[in-house]
């Protein structure tokens, strides 16, 4: 994972952020669109203070002051899309492409399966990262409860039995970010 993130190359900032064919005027436009569509699936599962929680985090004055030119991302980072061979990553498939921030590449893969999904993980993973802006522990944190809500929504339509797992890791994802 590292070998794919830590090699990724920005594009000319006039380009956009967000999704590579709809591009937005800035990275925390494109988080905020992916809310908002998130929470329409989400909506009857989380509580209204959640929606709160999440848009706040992602209107945070801090979420748009790291890299000044977005990254051509793979965009659908996910496990599912990882080839191995002997233990070995040797490939990603299915891009969808997004100009942003490299960290959002390790957040999806962090958060597309509901294993493990604990604070020694992610902070291990970031450890490895070149290129990850200078981010706190506790921005990275909330980057990972922003990527959490996002893939509670699209567990909801493609992996619902993977539902009360991730409703774990949401509430003690929550309970970090509110303890620091």
């Amino acid at each position: 994972m590292q070998r794919l993130i830590n090699n990724y190359k920005t594009v000319p900032h006039s380009v956009g952020w967000g999704w590579a064919n709809e591009p937005t005027d800035s990275w925390q436009g494109f988080l905020l669109n992916r809310v908002i569509e998130a929470n329409k699936i989400l909506d009857s599962h989380l509580e209204k203070d959640d929606l709160n929680f999440v848009l706040e985090l992602v209107k945070s004055p801090n979420r748009n002051s790291f890299n000044r030119e977005p990254f051509l991302l793979h965009g659908d980072c996910g496990v599912h899309n990882f080839i191995f061979n002997e233990g070995e990553l040797c490939g990603v498939i299915d891009p969808t492409p997004v100009f942003g921030e490299p960290l959002y590449d390790l957040i999806y893969a962090f958060c597309s399966s509901p294993d493990d999904l604990t604070k020694e993980t992610i902070n291990s993973a970031a450890s490895h990262l070149i290129i990850k802006g200078n981010k706190s522990e506790q921005l990275l944190y909330e980057e990972v409860l922003i990527g959490l809500y996002l893939r509670l929504a699209t567990c909801i339509r493609h992996h619902p039995n993977d539902l009360e797992d991730y409703l774990k890791a949401w509430n003690y994802w929550k309970n970090i970010i509110k303890d620091t």
